[in-house]
């Protein structure tokens, strides 16, 4: 009898050290798959891929977010295109608040000119980048947090960050993260950025504004 339970626990060991050992097995083959596609990736994109070096890769799941939709992706460039243009107008209207300034004091019938036309220039230039702002670049802002609501955070694949060392044209040793989108079956990159990457910050912060503009929205006609 005692044999038996001997027997049916080394079985039970036997049993976890094949299931611990399967799990491991395929944690270590997830992550295999996606450092073969990013090593892939980095010998045609690198300029010195042998000096190409991982250093740390962590895997989690990747959901359907307002911050990876594609199409919000486009809106945020197109807002920030249009920012760019809005910024042209506000300095418009700065360089008119000071020939306000600079003819104010004027007693002169020339200077009282002046200090009118200055007047007319930048009530016109704050009426076109008002204007701009809220038929331009709002449409784009609403149409990031309409999009937004309307989907799920459905699971769409892997999200792996990749940090790594490469020289750069000078050189250089340079360390950068990026982060790679990869369908469910770690065969395909379908996104890659660089965390470091201006234009990806801005994008991003170009969402999260028009997602918070809505919260900010909602609580004030709550408290109305």
């Amino acid at each position: 009898m005692l044999g038996f339970e001997n027997m049916k626990r080394n079985f039970t060991l036997v049993l976890v050290a094949i299931i611990l050992g399967l799990s491991l097995s395929q944690c270590k083959s997830k992550e295999d798959k996606a450092l073969a596609l990013i090593n892939e990736q980095m010998f045609k994109t690198l300029y010195d891929y042998d000096s190409y070096q991982p250093v740390e890769t962590k895997i989690d799941s990747a959901f359907h977010t307002p911050f990876n939709d594609p199409v919000n992706l486009e809106y945020a460039v197109c807002c920030s295109v249009l920012y760019d243009k809005l910024d042209e107008y506000i300095q418009e209207v700065k360089n008119a608040q000071n020939k306000v300034e600079i003819w104010s004091d004027s007693y002169s019938s020339y200077g009282r000119k002046q200090y009118r036309k200055a007047l007319a220039e930048a009530a016109g230039s704050l009426l076109v980048a008002d204007y701009f702002l809220n038929n331009k670049i709002k449409p784009y802002q609403d149409s990031i947090r309409i999009r937004s609501n309307e989907f799920d955070k459905d699971f769409i694949g892997w999200q792996v960050t990749h940090t790594f060392r490469c020289k750069t044209k000078g050189g250089y040793s340079d360390l950068s993260t990026n982060i790679y989108i990869m369908d469910k079956e770690l065969t395909t990159i379908m996104d890659v950025v660089n965390v470091e990457d201006e234009n990806y910050m801005k994008f991003q912060k170009i969402i999260k504004e028009a997602l918070e503009k809505d919260s900010t929205t909602d609580e004030n006609s709550m408290e109305k």
